[in-house]
This record gives C-alpha cells, structure tokens and sequence, in this order.
C-alpha cells in the first residue's frame, strides 16, 4: 500500500521496527534538537480496501486470521498495535542519550468527535494518552477530517475530552483551518 504521502513500513515486523529506531536514533543523537513529535502513527481507514492495512506476513501471523472475514477484530488487532507502536517509539526516545534534554509530544488522531473514524484508524485517545503519561510526553490531538465541516466550536467539545486525559499543561488541540464557504 501506498496512502497518499505516506511510505508504508512493516512496523510490526521486529526486524523493520529495529531499523527505523536504528534510523531514529542516529538522527536525534547527531543534530542538536529540543524535541520529537511522534506524530500520526495509526492506520489508514477502509475507504481504499488496498489500503486497510496492516496486511504484511507479520502482521497477518500475529493476527492469526482473516480481515476481511473477521473485521472487528482485526480493527481491535490495529488499535492494539497503534498504542504498541506509540509506545515502542516514545520508550526508545527516553533510551537516548540525549532523551533528559528533549521534550516529547505524541500527536494522535481523535475518537471522540467521530468515534467511527478513530475505530477505523485504530486511535484510542484514551490508551494513548495513558503511553504520551508513561513515557513523560505530553498529548496533542487532531480532529479528524470529518467534523471539519462543524466549524471551530467543535474545539471546545474537543478540549474537554482531551483536558481530562492529562495532567494540566500536557494536553493540546492540534487545530486544522479549513476553508468552509468556497473562499469567501
């Protein structure tokens, strides 16, 4: 699967998790950097049925089914994995040597606004705000495209979800400017 900007890696795959680490690593101990965003790491929705991943062998034996023939438990299989990866990535970056000098922020989409949405990208803002608390980063979480339309009000419905998930101080609201009149 190729979605959009996205270069898809096999996460789950020990070996491909490894790497990019490996990578992670190298880039945040060589360069002089005050913080890290894990920004974004879930699945894509099932518009694109190509894309309603993750079908690599790895995932598929971890699995240990079917998609397409048991889909509401592989949704509950994704969302597992997004909180098991936001927290591989968030105890890796406190590993680095560095990590007392960086401030960490994980950047998650939200499920509250359209639960159906968040199911389908395997974001539970919930579990994941409980691994941004356990790792020492703070929350920030987007709106999904799909409220977009409800205009700026939906962040005061938005905030009070979020708000009661951390700690004062650690939890934001990453805010989208949509155009909603054509133009005028």
């Amino acid at each position: 699967a190729e979605v959009d900007w996205r270069k898809l890696i096999a996460l789950e795959d020990p070996a491909c998790l490894a790497a990019a680490l490996e990578v992670w690593k190298r880039l945040l101990t060589g360069f002089d950097w005050d913080g890290v965003n894990v920004a974004e790491l879930y699945f894509e929705p099932d518009i694109e049925p190509a894309n309603f991943t993750p079908f690599h062998p790895s995932a598929l034996r971890r699995f240990r089914g079917d998609p397409v023939k048991d889909c509401d438990r592989f949704l509950d299989f994704r969302t597992d994995l997004v909180v098991e990866l936001n927290d591989a990535f968030l105890r890796n970056l406190n590993g680095l040597p560095n990590a007392a000098e960086l401030d960490f922020q994980l950047t998650v989409i939200d499920d509250r606004l359209d639960p159906d949405l968040g199911r389908l990208v395997g974001s539970d803002i919930a579990r994941l705000a409980g691994v941004a608390q356990k790792n020492g980063a703070s929350l920030q979480v987007e709106d999904p495209f799909t409220v977009w339309t409800d205009g700026p009000l939906r962040y005061d419905r938005l905030a009070g979800e979020v708000g009661a998930l951390m700690p004062p101080g650690q939890a934001f609201i990453d805010v989208n400017v949509v155009d909603r009149d054509g133009g005028r």
